[in-house]
């Protein structure tokens, strides 16, 4: 009993004197006594210079615990006098007794006012990529080398409050900024999941919005001998928009790749672009770009993000599918979409203004050329229901093809209008001036909507087939109809040519070569049982040679020129009565029947002047007259001088 006595005693002793000694160090010695020192080791280690303009606290029992304030690290040589990193304050403990067992129980990390500066010179070297190259100093390395395990380690959680992020590479111009960052953590260590809050605002460079962003993960987990990450559930905010799902991510640390399922909350896509400092566009319909929602499966990486399984929602517009960017160095843009239907119109700019339409519908739309040399985009569109210039139509496919400036949609087909649309568009954007080449097919189609559509005209009605081939060149629509070279060719049958009622201006010329009462109103369109034509085209003047039209009591043949830019028309006609109603209106056209009359088309496409030439048909009719007495009065001579001949 009394060895245990005297050894208890001892203990006790020793404890105490352990106890005083680790009062007395605190008491007595000074870290920042050391601040030389320190500066000298990280100097040392790093080559950079330690600048420890604050106070260093330093406290034992039962934590081995450091404060730092006001700390700067220098920048590395070639990289200006800004700090690499500077701090407000920071704090760092390890329990003591844990020691003992191998195992470092480190408590919470908190960093404040932490200020990191990274850059990128213009041959691509960092100012950091040299922190991890030096050996450490030979002390170091023989303190190492003395250690002996590798002690379980811990932390119990990560605090960052307020800190800020530059970034600018040289190289590629990148200019990024991060304020307002914090950060909290739950307990770290190998092996166990952990949950972590982010919040901070970001923008692309000093001038640019701060972009609010945070970021929740859930359940955390991190193996970075594996490279691993793992978060069943996480939430992004960038204001207003939400995504949530869960992430998975490989080779972290060596050459990045995630996958994640996600869900974009339904937000409004005009308050999304005002947030990200995009001004919305102006649209005709005050009510589009107010939704959008996604839901997809991302594969991500440092060269290519992708979405697979994708379901999108704009507006009252459902698609699926597949989209993404194959190669973020040529942004290069993929794409198998699956609209149910869309109208496009609702998301053209507004129409002008009362007064300001003659004006506007003059204006060229310009080509964005660069946009076009740079795009590189390969995909197909299917459309169940489109609605484009006013154009309506079904089953549409589309396969586009674009890279180096030459987009190709080849081939486009669609419903539209009671009949079928197929073709191929070409354009070359890769010289200073654009090319077009377009082959297009349209067969059973109604005229009527397709004239008012396409050419804001209502003068051709019937239905019928239309093919064309056809080049421009330019960098504007003008400049496309001005160049417009090729052929085309067309046949219509069961329709009529509104606005203009020839066999009303026969019989209204023909009252008034005879001097007799103009008829009454005509019924404003000549109708007719077939029509058709073939065409060349050069700089944008249609001109044709071949028109054949059959109508109830007239046959027409003709050729003219339609100058697709001024819409200017110079038609003649030979028309002839091939029979006339046996009473009525027309009954006095009997006399007519099987002549060939002219007729002059004249003005534009929105105000047509028809002049049937009956008086050069009567002149010509006079003229034969005259032809015949002279034959008759020649062969009364011959006679007569015959008959006096014979006397002699």
């Amino acid at each position: 009993m009394r060895f245990v006595k005297i050894l208890g005693y001892s203990l006790l002793g020793l404890g105490l004197l352990l106890a005083l000694a680790v009062v007395a160090i605190v008491i007595l010695v000074d870290p920042n006594d050391f601040k030389e020192e320190i500066a000298q080791v990280v100097k040392n280690n790093t080559g950079r210079e330690l600048r420890l303009e604050g106070d260093l606290g330093l406290s034992f029992f039962p934590w081995l615990a450091l404060e730092v304030r006001q700390a700067q690290l220098g920048n590395a040589a070639g990289f200006g006098d800004e700090p690499f990193a500077a701090i407000e304050e920071a704090a760092v403990g390890v329990r003591l007794w844990p020691l003992l067992n191998k195992e470092l129980q480190i408590g919470r990390v908190r960093l404040e006012g932490m200020r990191l500066n990274l850059q990128v010179d213009g041959q691509g070297r960092s100012n950091w990529a040299d922190l991890g190259s030096r050996e450490p100093a030979a002390d170091a390395a023989a303190g190492s080398q003395a250690a002996s395990g590798n002690p379980r380690a811990s932390i119990a959680g990560l605090t960052v409050k307020d800190a800020a992020l530059n970034y600018r590479d040289a190289q590629s111009g990148s200019d990024l900024r991060i304020t307002g960052l914090n950060l909290q953590t739950g307990r770290l260590a190998a092996g166990e999941p952990m949950d972590v809050q982010l919040d901070l605002k970001y923008s692309g460079g000093a001038e640019g919005p701060q972009l609010p962003v945070s970021l929740e993960l859930k359940a955390l987990t991190l193996d970075l001998d594996k490279q691993t990450l793992h978060s069943p559930q996480f939430l992004l905010s960038v204001s207003p928009a939400k995504i949530r799902g869960q992430l998975q991510g490989e080779h972290i640390l060596d050459s990045p790749a995630f996958t994640a399922q996600i869900t974009l909350e339904e937000v409004s896509l005009r308050e999304l672009l005002q947030t990200l400092d995009i001004e919305p566009p102006q649209t005709r319909d005050d009510d589009v770009l107010d939704s959008l929602a996604l839901e997809a499966q991302l594969a991500a990486s440092s060269e290519s993000l992708a979405l697979s399984e994708l379901k999108l929602k704009l507006d009252d517009t459902q698609m699926s599918g597949s989209l993404g960017i194959a190669d973020f160095a040529s942004t290069a843009l993929r794409f198998e979409l699956l609209v149910d239907s869309i109208d496009l119109d609702r998301y053209l700019p507004p129409a002008p203004a009362e007064g300001q339409e003659s004006a506007a519908a003059g204006e060229p739309i310009e080509l964005p050329m660069q946009a076009l040399k740079e795009l590189n985009a390969r995909g197909t569109l299917d459309i169940g229901a489109l609605t484009l210039a006013s154009m309506k139509m079904t089953d549409v496919k589309v396969k586009i093809d674009a890279q180096d400036g030459v987009v190709r949609i080849d081939p486009s087909q669609a419903q539209l209008y009671s009949g079928t649309h197929r073709g191929k568009v070409t354009i070359d954007a890769r010289a200073d001036t654009a090319s077009l080449a377009l082959e297009e097919q349209l067969s059973g189609i109604d005229f009527a909507p397709i004239m008012q559509e396409l050419f804001d005209s209502a003068r051709l009605s019937g239905k019928g087939t239309t093919s064309m081939t056809l080049s421009a060149q330019g960098n504007d629509s003008q400049a496309w109809l001005r160049t417009l070279d090729g052929g085309m060719d067309f046949s219509v049958a069961d329709g009529a040519v509104e606005g203009m009622d020839l066999w009303h201006e026969i019989r209204r010329a023909q009252a008034l070569l005879k001097r007799q009462p103009a008829p009454g109103a005509g019924a404003g369109r000549t109708a007719f049982n077939t029509l058709q034509a073939s065409a060349t085209v050069t700089d944008g003047k249609v001109d044709n040679r071949d028109l054949v039209a059959d109508m109830d009591y007239m046959q027409v043949t003709g050729q003219g020129t339609l100058d697709l830019a001024s819409q200017k028309v110079d038609y003649r006609l030979k028309t002839s009565v091939s029979q006339v109603p046996a009473e009525g209106e027309g009954a006095e056209l009997a006399e007519l029947k099987s002549v060939e009359i002219p007729v002059r088309i004249s003005g534009t496409l929105d105000d047509l002047k028809v002049r049937p030439d009956l008086e050069a048909r009567v002149k010509a009719e006079v003229d034969e007259k005259v032809e015949e007495k002279k034959e008759e009065l020649k062969e009364k001579l011959q006679d007569q001088l015959g008959k006096w001949l014979k006397k002699k």
